[in-house]
């Protein structure tokens, strides 16, 4: 698809995720890149969870991990100030592209949607028709949104699998190519509308020759 991602990750989730210490999703991520499975990478990190800053974390752990982040070339994102954080994600952001065509967030970090109740009817998948008001609280989300830049928001896997068709926890292997999500629907309208046209020019006709047979 000719895609130039610029990946920021954090370490901790609201909910399961990577939970070996030594064996983070980032650290998942490096292997794959390493054996040439995946072509791109992170290239900012923040530590996730409360405040995006790890409140609710182990300090000492998460400084391990932040530090072997550090190691492997990651720019380390901790601020405290969440307007400040939102804003170092930008600048990371331009850095590395003047022309962004497309913001996709997976998850709930706060930078998403910021300090707001946004997220709450946020549409999950491609975000169609959703208006935000960008102020001082808002997040990414709403920012790029406003720049009339299309936004992913993946905030609920199951509910996206099940609409385009893709298993949930297979038993058996995914066929590559196979669910709804790779195929669209579309009606031939202009024949559906003759037909249509064509079906009541009968109807009259033939009422007409009834009422001359009855005649």
């Amino acid at each position: 698809m000719k895609i130039n991602p610029i990946i920021i990750t954090s370490v901790g989730a609201s909910t399961w995720g990577g939970n070996n210490l030594e064996f983070t999703y980032l650290d998942m991520e490096e292997f794959l890149f390493n054996q040439g499975l995946i072509k791109n990478k992170t290239i900012a990190v923040s530590a996730g969870g409360s405040g995006d800053i790890g409140k609710d974390m182990n300090t000492e752990e998460l400084n391990t991990i932040l530090d072997r982040m550090r190691d492997l070339g990651k720019t380390i994102i901790f601020e405290e100030d969440l307007k400040n954080n939102i804003d170092l994600r930008k600048e990371i952001y331009y850095e590395k592209s003047r022309n962004i065509s497309c913001f996709i967030n997976i998850g709930g970090n706060i930078v998403a949607f910021g300090d707001t109740t946004d997220s709450i009817n946020a549409s999950n998948g491609l975000m169609d028709n959703d208006f935000f008001n960008v102020n001082s609280k808002t997040g990414l989300v709403q920012y790029f949104s406003s720049k009339n830049i299309p936004v992913i928001n993946i905030i609920n896997i199951k509910d996206l699998a099940n609409e385009y068709g893709l298993p949930i926890d297979p038993s058996t292997d995914f066929i590559l190519g196979q669910g709804d999500v790779y195929y669209t629907y579309s009606y031939p309208l202009k024949l559906i509308l003759a037909v249509v046209t064509m079906s009541f020019s009968l109807l009259i006709i033939l009422k007409r020759i009834r009422s001359n047979y009855e005649d």
